[in-house]
């Protein structure tokens, strides 16, 4: 069975108790900011949507957006912000071979910086053309790969047989994100 293309960002899995993790709100910037898209924190203190790139290696990333935030100045936005939290967030395309190639490397994201206006939904995928082995480190273009994948998300419908827009738990790596402790890979 294949899988449907169907983008929707980074989605919050629930705790071992069955509960969403807790969320922070952030003063953000006049941009408008989908549920699921990847924030970051601008230099001047407020959170921002993720660029297409996120060619900084610099530790930005404040988390997910855990709701959509208009495009409006003065407004909110709601993050979930534990550097451990997983996610789960659709690859978008058969770039490689099979699910094992997937499991345990990096990637960029694609169209983390734009949403669905019906839905308000991020559009964010994982770019399977960009996956390198865990220990990989880049500078330049290779440097910004933010999420790691961990496994094959298991629902019904999510086919462990294709690649193309199949579902994977992914966490973000510590070296991008804010809170973390250490910069590990």
């Amino acid at each position: 069975m294949a899988n449907r293309d169907t983008p929707m960002g980074l989605r919050a899995l629930r705790n071992r108790n069955g509960d969403f993790p807790p969320v922070k709100q952030y003063a953000a910037s006049s941009s408008a900011i989908f549920e699921g898209e990847v924030v970051l924190l601008s230099t001047n203190g407020l959170a921002i949507p993720s660029s297409a790139s996120l060619a900084s290696t610099v530790r930005n990333i404040l988390g997910v957006a855990a709701a959509h935030k208009p495009g409006t100045a003065g407004l909110k936005v709601q993050v979930y912000t534990d550097p451990n939290q997983l996610y789960v967030a659709q690859s978008d395309d058969a770039t490689l071979v099979s699910i094992t190639d997937y499991i345990g490397r990096n990637f960029k994201l694609v169209a983390d910086a734009s949403g669905n206006a019906t839905t308000l939904q991020s559009i964010a995928e994982i770019d399977g053309n960009t996956g390198t082995s865990v220990s990989f480190v880049g500078t330049g273009a290779d440097a910004a790969q933010p999420v790691q994948i961990v496994e094959l998300f298991k629902q019904v419908g999510n086919s462990d047989g294709a690649v193309s827009w199949g579902d994977f738990v992914v966490r973000i790596l510590p070296r991008y994100h804010l809170f973390a402790g250490s910069k590990g890979v």
